[in-house]
Formats: C-alpha cells, structure tokens, sequence
C-alpha cells in the first residue's frame, strides 16, 4: 500500500508541477509556487517516493512494516535530497526550457529582495547546496538510529540518497551516456 500510495503520489506531483509550469510560462514569476510548495510537490515529481519503497521491498526485511513512520521520514528527505541535487545540475536547461525548479525560485525571492541576476542565481546556488547537506545529515543521524531487524533498510534509504546526489554532481540521468565505447 505505501508503495502504491507513493506511484500515486508521483503522478499527482508530475500533474501539479506540470500546472505551475504552465502558470509559470503564461503569468511569469509572480505565480511560481512556495520554495516549501515546490519540495512537497517535487521529492514526488522526481520519482523518490517510489524508488525508496521498491527498494524497501527488495530488501525484504520482515520488520519493516513495523517501522514505517521511521522510514517514511527518512524517505521524505532522501526524495528532497534528490529533486534539490537534481535541480542544480539541471538548472540551465531546465531554465532554457521555462520549467520550474528549487533554484528558479530561490533566485526570483533573492530578486524581489533586490539582489541582481548573477548574485541572486549564485545566493540559490548555495542555498540549495547547503540544503542538500544540512538534510543528508539529518538523513544520516536517522540511519544511525537503526529500527528494522538488519538495518538494510535504513541503509538502502541513506545509499540511495548520497548515491543519486552524488550522480548528480557530474551527470544527469537524461544525457547520461550510458555506453561510452
């Protein structure tokens, strides 16, 4: 059921951010979501949810159902982990394209607050990297804090969320390119 309501969840967020685009391209800034808004939303959009939980079922730890609420809040900030590392290393194209993105808002709040083009896009920058590391902390802290019966869940959350943040510094799952040779 967690799984379900997780794919469910994804579709809804890919329909709701495809809304705000849209608003976004027609209105301008002035409509673009909450930075709170965006993470609920986008942690879904990018498909964390899901690919958390498929993970937690192939680990097939028998204690897990036992500990969803530890592991949904530890999902919960991997999957923002993700959509925020995302979001940096996407961002060009992403702007090129007229999508929205954590960085796009962050930027347009330090534009409103007076800073120029270039200081308001390296201010989101640095707010969205130092994001990202206060929440693998926190991930990290929780991970310590073993629930289930092997702990494989736990770890599985937290290597899911350093793995793809780290992809992400380098490469970006759409241009990839999987065979070199």
């Amino acid at each position: 059921q967690t799984w379900l309501a997780a794919l469910d969840g994804t579709i809804g967020e890919m329909q709701r951010e495809h809304q705000w685009r849209q608003r976004y391209r027609v209105r301008g800034p002035s409509h673009l979501p909450t930075y709170e808004a965006y993470l609920t939303c986008g942690r879904y959009s990018i498909g964390g949810p899901p690919h958390v939980w498929s993970a937690l079922i192939t680990v097939d730890d028998p204690s897990t159902p036992s500990h969803l609420a530890h592991l949904a809040q530890m999902e919960e900030l991997a999957s923002t982990c993700i959509r925020l590392a995302n979001d940096l290393q996407s961002h060009q194209k992403e702007l090129a394209e007229g999508k929205i993105n954590a960085l796009i808002i962050l930027g347009h709040e330090q534009r409103q607050r007076g800073h120029g083009p270039a200081e308001a896009e390296g201010l989101a920058v640095e707010t969205v990297r130092a994001e990202i590391g206060r929440l693998l902390g926190r991930l990290e802290r929780l991970g310590a804090k073993v629930k289930t019966q092997s702990g494989h869940p736990e770890a599985a959350i937290v290597n899911i969320a350093r793995f793809v943040s780290e992809f992400y510094r380098s490469h970006d799952f759409h241009t990839f390119d999987r065979d070199p040779g």
